[in-house]
């Protein structure tokens, strides 16, 4: 069995933008926004807009 067959008609699609802010030499803020429609493959559910902001400190 394929594995299109075990997915079915898949139609989620996720989006994902982010961009990189160096704040000094060792630390990194991120803020990240991910757009997802059609979750869990079901045209029924609504769209999901998740927001991260990630800190990275490098020593």
């Amino acid at each position: 069995m394929s594995t299109e067959n075990k997915v079915g008609n898949s139609t989620q699609t996720n989006l994902e933008a982010f961009i990189r802010f160096p704040i000094t030499n060792n630390i990194t803020i991120t803020p990240d926004i991910q757009v997802i429609f059609n979750a869990n493959n079901n045209s029924a559910n609504s769209t999901l807009i998740i927001g991260t902001l990630r800190t990275v400190f490098s020593f």
